[in-house]
């Protein structure tokens, strides 16, 4: 099984916002919707 790795704090992202982040030599884009 995987890590968790904490890339983002749930309040940094106003709703309709997003983030790029690398994580582990991936590039994942994490999107906050509906709240």
């Amino acid at each position: 099984m995987g890590e968790f790795i904490e890339v983002s704090k749930i309040d940094e992202l106003k709703d309709g916002a997003m983030k790029a982040v690398n994580v582990a030599g991936r590039e994942i884009l994490l999107v906050k919707v509906g709240g």
